[in-house]
């Protein structure tokens, strides 16, 4: 038995062949990108990035900076609140008296859930942590058992465990004057060295540099980028370094007018400087 196939062939008059035939021409002469081409493209792209990046990473340094200066005044109102309703600063017996039987730290987490516990304060941690704070991510990588707060105080005014020993961003004073000048810093991010500069990370969550060395830890902000300061007089500053360009202090001696670098020189002998 003999099988025929018959292939279907259109009928294509001489308008539509010609036009199948330009088509077909066309499709022989597309070519591909040559090697200098892909490179201009290449160099383009590369000129791009490197303009735009920078401007996305200052736009991001700048929010964080505005986002944390909020918190610092905020902190520093609530504290100026406190004085002006009970013309006393805030002492370790307050924080004593505050933690109660509780084996928590006298740190600035406890300060500033004193002042939330005092109702000077909103009760949110989003007000001292920093989600892209190294060190906090430490902890919470290293300690399992410690976990974002939610609150800083509960129901029943007892601070939070997890926010009792959490990195938070400041540095406060305790036990200061309620007198002292308006020059004196009373809260500051975290990693000022004596040496008037912002320390960038160092180290890890187990170092001896995380818990013991007196930079608290490192600028969250990384390293070169400054910091704020918070005065008796309610101001926020922001400095790269407590230095001008001719290597005066941008701040004072406690009680004096000499210009000095060192943060400690800038507060009385009796303060207690507490970070986390």
């Amino acid at each position: 038995m003999t099988v025929q196939i018959s292939l279907m062939i259109p009928n294509l008059n001489n308008k539509h062949r010609e036009n199948y035939t330009a088509i077909a021409i066309n499709r022989r002469n597309q070519k591909s990108f040559t090697l200098i081409e892909l490179l201009v493209i290449a160099c383009i792209i590369g000129i791009l990035l490197s303009t735009i990046l920078p401007i996305i990473s200052k736009t991001i340094l700048d929010s964080r900076k505005a986002a944390i200066a909020n918190s610092t005044r905020q902190i520093l109102l609530a504290y100026k609140d406190h004085i002006a309703q009970t013309n006393r600063p805030i002492t370790e017996a307050d924080i004593d008296t505050f933690l109660a039987s509780k084996k928590l730290p006298k740190n600035a987490n406890a300060w500033i859930a004193y002042l939330v516990w005092q109702k000077h304060l909103s009760n949110n941690p989003k007000l001292c942590l920093a989600s892209y704070d190294y060190m906090l991510k430490e902890v919470l990588k290293h300690d399992t058992s410690t976990k974002m707060p939610i609150k800083i105080i509960d129901n029943h005014g007892i601070m939070d465990e997890n926010f009792a020993t959490i990195p938070t961003c400041f540095v406060v004073c305790m036990n200061m004057a309620v007198d002292a000048p308006d020059s004196t810093p009373i809260i500051w991010t975290r990693g000022l060295g004596t040496n008037g500069k912002w320390h960038g990370p160092q180290g890890n969550y187990h170092s001896r540099y995380a818990r013991n060395l007196p930079h608290n830890n490192g600028n969250f902000f990384g390293q070169n980028q400054g910091g704020l300061l918070g005065f008796a007089d309610g101001r926020v500053e922001w400095n790269n370094k407590l230095m001008d360009e001719d290597g005066n202090g941008k701040i004072f001696e406690y009680n004096q007018t000499t210009r000095t670098t060192n943060i400690i020189k800038a507060l009385p002998s009796d303060v207690v400087v507490a970070s986390w």
